[in-house]
């Protein structure tokens, strides 16, 4: 391992305090359009006059006639997986244990999912834009689905009003009504301009981070038009823009449902933030609503600059993101950094904390976690030779200090020449693993109960690599990734078990092959259903064979055991297997649903490919609507 002096290692650190980037709000919407248009003319001149400029840079069957409300639920149901718990995550998929709603096909489907033999369809409702996650509220009757609009996708409210809408994609909050199972029905739409990023529910508040890269005036083929556009533009051109729908009234078919609609910014001027350090014309957009009231007023705040990733934990919301090489807006000393802002969302809406900086770049959302105040965050370091040798790895502590995020320890030089694949920090502790080609994935663990004293427990060095990482006892983790070079036909889908109770000796428990290719759940920590009242993993995955299917695993703190698979080919006919495949899976006593944009299928955890029972969505076009797509490119 490459160790670092103590005076170099704080000399690293020492940009962290560095007051440029550091957060402040624009005392009006004149200095919000000044330094907006300080940074287009900045992406102007990088930009290539010799074609069309747009202002602003882009980076990388059964059915059922009525409901039987009288059936009761399971015992113990799986709900979604979350990172922290308390701040609940949007999902493809939400059940209260009888229910189970379904994102398919560009609507919101409504299955009665227990008991297993009458489990049918009961509605389903088409939702604007491309659906990409929902909520369901403790009440049972308020659903709130997120979905996204792209370039080109014009908001096509139930209201049916126009609005002049800025050519650039939105994102889209909407919430429905499911007290009658069978009519459910829209109450609100509210659009957002900038693409949906990702959304937290915490308690009674629902936060929705919307990403945009601000253009202004219509797209230009010269310079000089492009400069004219710039500063011929409006002041509130360079604001977020929200367009509300609320339902007033339900009407006859004939007259038709009373909305009313309005239009304005997101936020004001004054509510946005931003640093000295150049940062273009992006914005976040971070709304908050009072979900005891769906139809209340969206609040928030916004930031001006780039934005990658979102963390949040009960108390705080983190906005960051990691610098880049090429580009109009790239790191100054050739060093990648991660700028961290903070914001504390105890109140009404997110107010600004603190930015901190982070040597490295980030993976995920898994890379930061807070506990007790402290931000524990989990970076690459890519050094500034550019040269794969120049690669390591690090962990950090950071803590509030009057608006600044300030280092408490760290431990650095960690792989060098390999990048982190997964991070998890739960409780205490953190695990971080890497890979490089050669040498294998190595798993580290740290103690931080200490904030201020990191200490490096132990490295395990295995063959493959992980790409999530999850807990399913104290001192036991479970990993989804990949083997290499396996009887020599290439990768293959690796399940592995750690066992991490001597923090000092980690150890490789087992190690499951699975005849898949690969798994969403290696990207998408919702598709990975650990279920500890049954003991079972269920993960969907690209088998061999060319059908995506759902995987079924007996998993403890012992073993891992392969059950076996639900092929959905065997219960629901569809000839789109490019669009259907599995993607989710609720667990229900001892019964496991597989959920595609085609329907659902369960069958017993104990017996995956015996008996099943399936529920086709009707009235559904398993291909439309981007479902299939989220997570798998």
């Amino acid at each position: 391992m490459r160790t670092l002096t103590p005076l170099l290692c704080l000399a690293l650190l020492a940009g962290c305090t560095d007051p440029g980037r550091s957060l402040q709000p624009f005392s009006d919407c004149d200095d919000m359009q000044t330094y907006m248009r300080r940074m287009a003319n900045k992406e102007l001149r990088y930009n290539d006059g010799s074609r069309g400029i747009n202002i602003g840079t882009q980076f990388d069957v059964m059915a059922a006639d009525s409901e039987d409300t009288g059936s009761a639920a399971p015992t113990e149901y799986s709900t979604t997986n979350l990172q922290e718990v308390g701040v609940d995550e949007s999902d493809l998929v939400k059940t209260d244990g009888v229910h189970l709603y379904a994102l398919a096909g560009g609507q919101l489907v409504v299955n009665r999912a227990w008991p297993i033999a009458q489990a049918a369809q009961l509605s389903n409702l088409p939702i604007d834009g491309w659906p990409r996650g929902m909520y369901l509220l403790e009440d049972g009757v308020t659903i709130v689905v997120l979905s996204d609009l792209y370039w080109g996708d014009e908001p096509e409210p139930l209201s049916e009003e126009t609005v002049d809408w800025r050519y650039t994609p939105s994102a889209l909050v909407t919430v429905v009504d499911v007290t009658d199972k069978s009519d459910p029905h829209i109450v609100r739409e509210t659009y957002v301009t900038g693409q949906l990023m990702t959304s937290r529910r915490i308690g009674e508040k629902l936060f929705v981070v919307a990403y945009e890269d601000i253009e202004v005036g219509e797209e230009t083929s010269t310079r000089r038009e492009a400069r004219a556009a710039i500063y011929q533009s409006e002041p509130w051109e360079w604001q977020g823009r929200r367009f509300d729908n609320r339902l007033v009234a339900r009407g006859d078919p004939e007259e038709g449902d009373v909305w009313e609609s309005d239009v304005g910014p997101t936020c004001d001027c004054e509510e946005t933030w931003y640093a000295d350090d150049l940062g273009g014309t992006f914005v976040a957009n971070a709304l908050v609503l009072d979900l005891s009231d769906p139809l209340s007023e969206f609040e928030g705040t916004a930031v001006a600059g780039r934005s990658d990733t979102v963390y949040a934990s009960p108390e705080s919301l983190y906005i960051a993101y990691s610098e880049v090489r090429n580009g109009v807006f790239t790191s100054f000393d050739d060093v990648l950094e991660t700028v961290v802002h903070k914001f504390d969302i105890t109140g009404d809406i997110p107010s600004y904390s603190a930015t901190g900086i982070v040597p490295g770049v980030l993976t995920d959302q898994f890379a930061l976690s807070e506990k007790d105040g402290i931000l524990r965050i989990a970076t690459t370091n890519m050094g500034q030779s550019r040269d794969e040798s120049d690669v390591d790895n690090g962990v950090y502590t950071y803590e509030e200090v009057d608006g600044t995020l300030e280092p408490l320890d760290f431990i650095i030089g960690l792989a060098p020449g390999e990048s982190i694949t997964a991070a998890r920090f739960i409780g205490d502790f953190g695990y971080i693993t890497t890979w490089e080609i050669l040498l294998g994935d190595p798993l580290f663990t740290f103690d931080l109960s200490d904030p201020a004293d990191i200490v490096l427990g132990g490295e395990l060095a295995v063959t493959g690599w992980s790409d999530y990482l999850h807990p399913i006892a104290d001192g036991y983790l479970v990993s989804v990734g990949m083997e290499t070079d396996t009887g020599g036909w290439g990768n293959q889908l690796a399940i592995s078990l750690f066992d991490v109770t001597d923090m000092a000796n980690p150890t490789l428990k087992e190690r499951e092959l699975l005849d898949a290719w690969g798994s969403e759940a290696q990207n998408e920590h919702h598709s990975f259903n650990y279920f500890a009242p049954t003991d079972s993993l269920t993960i969907p995955s690209w088998a061999t064979q060319g059908e995506t299917v759902l995987e079924v695993v007996h998993v403890t703190t012992e073993e891992i055991e392969p059950i076996g698979r639900i092929a959905q080919s065997n219960t629901l006919t569809t000839d789109d297997y490019w669009c259907t495949g599995v993607r989710r899976s609720v667990v229900m006593d001892e019964w496991v649903w597989a959920i595609s944009s085609a329907g659902m299928t369960a069958a017993l955890i104990a017996d995956p490919g015996g008996q099943q029972f399936a529920v086709p969505f009707q009235g559904v076009d398993p291909c439309d609507g981007g479902y299939y797509g989220e997570g798998w490119w």
